[in-house]
């Protein structure tokens, strides 16, 4: 049996690698489960607020992003667009 290289070793076929999940939704969609870009962002940011603020301490992430996703939730119910 010759050897397998790079050139000669077989590829998976997409349709055997493919995630089916990833395209059952696509990324634009706006609905309660899946929020738009702007929130996405405005969680994002305050989530990395809240790490500076407590003084760039690892391990506390997912508590970060959390509060950040209440805040913004508690702003957008508000109908200020603000968070704090």
């Amino acid at each position: 049996m010759a050897p397998t290289t790079a050139a000669t070793r077989r590829r998976p076929s997409a349709a055997r690698t493919a995630n089916p999940a990833a395209s059952a939704h696509p990324a634009t969609h706006d609905g309660p489960d899946e929020p738009d870009a702007a929130h996405a962002a405005s969680v994002r940011e305050l989530a990395y607020a809240l790490y500076e603020r407590s003084g760039r301490v690892d391990g506390h992430a997912l508590e970060h992003w959390l509060q950040a996703e209440a805040q913004v939730a508690q702003a957008s119910a508000a109908g200020t667009g603000r968070t704090g």
